[in-house]
């Protein structure tokens, strides 16, 4: 999955959010999704995880998580 990728995110996946507070605190939010919603992939962090833009923040969430629905280059 590439950056600009529309991806499914469907209900019940875990999506992480990591904030640095300071050098050494990050404080780690965790969203359980309860309703099946598109989003947009903003970069890929491995083999496993990807950055998606869902609601109005930035998350991590497992590739196998979520389908690829379509890619921008497509049109």
């Amino acid at each position: 999955m590439r950056a600009g990728g529309i991806v499914h995110v469907p209900s019940n996946v875990i999506l992480v959010r990591e904030m640095p507070l300071d050098e050494t605190v990050v404080l780690t939010k965790y969203l359980k999704t309860s309703v099946p919603k598109k989003a947009l992939v903003l970069r890929e962090l491995s083999n496993t995880r990807v950055v998606v833009e869902y609601g109005e923040y930035s998350w991590t969430v497992r590739k196998k998580d979520i389908t690829l629905l379509e890619f921008e280059s497509d049109y």
